[in-house]
């Protein structure tokens, strides 16, 4: 509990300081919004922290655990190509990730019903529960942020290459409004999503008060 608290702290401080980094300069990538710069390290902390702080708090013998590390080693492998590509080649655009992401989506939701087998979701377990929750998040994540870069690529087209790349929707310019507002509204909705499950998991218990049933972990 005490490493996920700091964890998150952490990456609020990081995200307050990478905001005025971008802003304050003409720093490569550009300038950024406040609720992409939000967006930007909710994404980084899940696919980066949780995923393996997810795959220490919860028990191999749990029947999706194994899904973890191939997600893992695929956001990975992502940071470090991602990485080359923007920073060395600077030969990013939005349809490279668009792509990576939706692959990343079939291989995890090919995992998930590969492990579910011809068992019910009725029957199971409480922490099954709780990692079919957080996969669940992790989809929406890959689709919510490839529905991002292609609406920033249709804005932007092959601005993304070079040395004066623009990788982010600016506050100052009107053609990013939209995006920028649409971006925080959904971060309101995966910030209250990530809240829930985060708590149900540290507080170590299923209650569902209508049925009067409590489920121990």
């Amino acid at each position: 509990m005490t490493t996920l608290l700091l964890s998150i702290l952490l990456t609020i401080a990081l995200a307050a300081w990478y905001y005025r980094r971008q802003n304050a300069s003409a720093t490569l990538g550009g300038a950024i919004s406040k609720p992409k710069a939000v967006w930007l390290f909710y994404a980084l902390f899940h696919y980066f922290f949780l995923t393996v702080w997810c795959y220490f708090s919860f028990e191999e013998s749990n029947r999706f655990h194994a899904v973890l590390p191939v997600f893992i080693i695929l956001v990975y492998f992502r940071l470090v190509a991602q990485s080359v590509l923007m920073f060395w080649l600077k030969r990013w655009t939005p349809p490279i990730g668009i792509s990576y992401n939706l692959m990343t989506f079939a291989i995890l939701c090919g995992c998930v019903f590969s492990r579910l087998g011809k068992h019910e979701l009725t029957i199971l377990h409480p922490d099954e529960g709780l990692l079919l929750g957080f996969y669940g998040l992790l989809g929406m994540m890959l689709l919510v942020d490839s529905y991002y870069a292609w609406s920033f690529y249709k804005l932007v087209g092959s601005l993304t290459k070079g040395n004066e790349a623009i990788w982010y929707a600016s506050e100052e310019d009107a053609k990013f409004r939209r995006i920028n507002r649409v971006t925080k509204w959904l971060n309101v909705f995966f910030l209250a999503y990530s809240a829930v499950l985060l708590w149900i998991i540290c507080n170590g218990h299923f209650q569902f008060s209508i049925f009067n049933f409590q489920f121990p972990r």
